[in-house]
């Protein structure tokens, strides 16, 4: 919980400083305000999946050495490893989707400028 929340404040305080250029800092020393939600938060990304494939290693170690037990329990134990698979999933192809865009982003921000240095070079 608590590296997660720590995660969260990376992100927050990244994004404040990447947005001002690095010229602003709270008096606090804290990073309270708005964040602008159009950014990937990166490293509560990284802790929230980190966190996820330790979850499923114990689920799958508790599964293999028959701490579950019974149907029922079984049932649940797949289903929580399960659940915790799609929720990584999700969370990496976010991340992945998010890249994509960054890069075909800056190709488009290259084409721009290539294209307005040959129109001035003309």
């Amino acid at each position: 919980k608590y590296l997660l929340q720590e995660g969260a404040i990376v992100d927050h305080c990244f994004h404040r400083d990447f947005l001002s250029g690095g010229n602003s800092s709270s008096a606090s020393g804290t990073c309270s305000e708005g964040m602008n939600t159009n950014l990937m938060p990166f490293t509560t990304n990284y802790v929230l999946s980190v966190t996820v494939e330790l979850m499923e290693y114990y689920i799958c170690a508790g599964i293999e050495v028959g701490l579950f037990t019974g149907c029922w329990h079984l049932l649940t134990g797949y289903w929580y490893l399960d659940f915790l698979s799609s929720t990584r999933l999700n969370v990496l192809s976010g991340m992945r989707d998010c890249m994509k865009e960054r890069k075909a982003l800056e190709k488009g921000i290259m084409a721009a400028e290539n294209t307005g240095a040959s129109a001035n070079n003309n």
